[in-house]
This record gives structure tokens, sequence and C-alpha cells, in this order.
């Protein structure tokens, strides 16, 4: 499914963030995105998920635009960001349970625990995960959920090896199955090796790295 961004703009305290953004992301690509910390990554991934207002613009998926308001449209798209977005007095199972419950999901979640490297500490409460841990917990809902646009917020913090290795073999399961991927980070190697093209954001503007 297409992801077309017109004119996006995004201002913290009078202060721009994303100026007059110009985007088309063609369905099944899978797209990279580097910048400073505080360049506006993050802002931008939320605002194509519907998470952030904008000040002014168009973001479209398919016929559909995307606001914080419209909520079928955004269950279109699933977000990972730097927030665990989890229920600490949860267990990973029980997480991954109420998120299959709400998407109406069947699905076997004891499998999917057991390839990210949680089973061990399946039944444990998150509150107690490191950041690794959380990590790999955030990587398996969204493998549960596999929506048709998918954003990742530098999905490779506090991963180990194994972490790495899992979240590779889903990005190319994705790809197999031509989701729209946006990945951000700041290992650029890692986005030439495993995406179609990467942007850079730089003082509110997006611009293609050759």
């Amino acid at each position: 499914m297409d992801l077309e961004i017109i004119k996006l703009k995004k201002s913290f305290y009078r202060n721009p963030i994303l100026d007059s953004i110009d985007l088309e992301i063609k369905s099944g690509n899978t797209i990279g995105l580097i910048g400073a910390n505080g360049s506006g990554k993050t802002t931008l991934l939320k605002c194509i998920s519907g998470i952030s207002s904008i000040d002014s613009g168009t973001i479209r998926i398919g016929s559909d635009i995307i606001s914080p308001f419209n909520q079928n449209s955004r269950k279109k798209i699933y977000f990972i960001g730097h927030g665990n977005g989890m229920y600490s007095h949860f267990t990973a199972y029980e997480n991954l349970k109420f998120l299959a419950d709400l998407y109406e999901i069947n699905t076997n979640i004891n499998l999917i625990i057991e390839q990210i490297g949680l089973g061990k500490a399946s039944n444990k409460m998150i509150g107690f995960y490191s950041q690794g841990m959380l990590q790999k917990l955030k990587l398996a809902s969204c493998a549960l959920i596999s929506s048709e646009i998918i954003l990742l917020d530098e999905p490779l913090t506090g991963l180990d090896e194994d972490g790495k290795k899992y979240f590779v073999k889903m990005l190319k399961l994705w790809q197999k199955e031509h989701k729209t991927i946006v990945i951000s980070s700041h290992d650029i190697n890692f986005l030439k090796k495993h995406t179609n093209y990467t942007l850079k954001i730089n003082n509110g503007s997006i611009n293609r790295l050759d």
C-alpha cells in the first residue's frame, strides 16, 4: 500500500521540526531514515502513524487520510517507538494476548515468544525486563500484528546478537509479504544492506541519499 506525504509541517513551540515535507513511498518498499538526534525522525514516524497531529499537510495511505481521529486507517499501521507501549504489570504473554484479542488475531503466542528468545521470561512481569528484553518484546508485538505498514524507530537499540538475527529474519519475511516498512536508525551500514534506499532528515527537510 503506497504511502504519500504532501506538504507536511510540524512544529513544537513555534520551532519547525518538519517543514513542507513531500514524500512518496511505494508499496512493498523498505526505506531507511537517518538524521541527527532531534532532527525529526521520531516526529515524522509518529505523524505517519497518526499518534501525533500535524500542523498542516496531508498523509495518505492508499485513499485513506491518516490522522489521530481516523482509527480505521491507523489500524493499517504499526509503530514501534522508544516507549515500550506495554503494561509493566503484565507478563510478556499477557501483553501479547491483550494485543491479539484487541486486533482479533488467533495465533500461537508462545511460539512467537520462543522465537524472539523470551521463552524463559514469558511469565515474568515486564516491569523487571532489561531494555534489550523490552525491545525484543516490542518486535514480537510487531510480528504478531503484521500490519500493512510498519514503522520502526531505532529497532536495533539494546538487542543482542540473537535479537538482531531475529529482527533481520522478520524483516526479510515482511519484505517477501510486500509490507511497506520505514526504519529509523543511526546504523547507516545496516540500512544500506537491508533497505531499498535511505532518506536523511536535516533542518526540517528530507532528501534521498545516493
